[in-house]
């Protein structure tokens, strides 16, 4: 029986639906007049919702991507209830390699309830605890076995959020400090390896050196610092 593209009817998965609308959006974005006089402005209302983890580091990614090349001349407001999405954007344009460009032309904020209504809030001036969050799903993902590339980015952000309380700059120095040997060459291969190019282009999975090395150093910053996640 001959299918009818027309009438047939294709069933897709939300995440599949939400990846669609933004594909379609990217390409869009970049056509001159689709827009009409409002070309200047563009909301984008929690674009991961439903995605699976991997896609959600690829979207923001590819949202680096656009505020990278048009932060200057369009403002881009985005929300968001996905606190890993929240955080890998943060830490990207707050201490990312191009974070001095964006400094005087972005806000971060948290939406809070404050009385009977509600604020928003600079996590700068407050207390964000989202590397509890980030703890609980390293720790989820190493349990299932289901490790893949981009859970280096995460485990940098763990490294550098410890590094931010004792002080220090550097993750080297917590690499150090939990007893990895060489922890400047450690430090250089987690760098490397958290780069979104690395998750967005190559394989998802990681190779199993990558595992262990992931697997020693979670393992002993769990076991240094004694956090509690549930």
């Amino acid at each position: 029986m001959q299918r009818n593209p027309l009438t047939d009817v294709i069933k897709i998965s939300r995440g599949e639906e939400r990846t669609f609308i933004w594909c379609f959006f990217l390409a869009l974005f970049d056509v001159e007049g689709w827009t009409g006089q409002q070309s200047g402005y563009f909301f984008i209302d929690d674009p991961v919702s439903s995605m699976d983890d991997h896609n959600i580091f690829v979207t923001a990614a590819s949202l680096m991507d656009l505020i990278d090349h048009h932060f200057k001349t369009r403002k881009i407001i985005m929300t968001t209830h996905h606190v890993g999405f929240y955080a890998i954007l943060s830490d990207w344009l707050g201490k990312g390699e191009k974070s001095d460009s964006y400094k005087n032309n972005i806000q971060m904020n948290i939406l809070k309830r404050d009385g009977n209504g509600v604020s928003l809030l600079s996590h700068r001036k407050d207390v964000f605890l989202y590397h509890l969050e980030l703890l609980q799903t390293v720790r989820d993902a190493i349990d299932k076995n289901e490790l893949y590339a981009y859970h280096f980015a995460l485990l940098r952000q763990i490294l550098e959020n410890v590094g931010s309380f004792l002080g220090v700059g550097r993750i080297s120095y917590i690499i150090e400090q939990i007893g990895i040997t060489d922890p400047d060459e450690v430090a250089r291969i987690v760098n490397t390896l958290s780069h979104k190019d690395v998750f967005r282009y190559e394989a998802i999975e990681m190779v199993e050196d990558n595992i262990l090395l992931f697997k020693e150093i979670f393992t002993k910053l769990m076991d240094k610092y004694n956090f509690v996640v549930h």
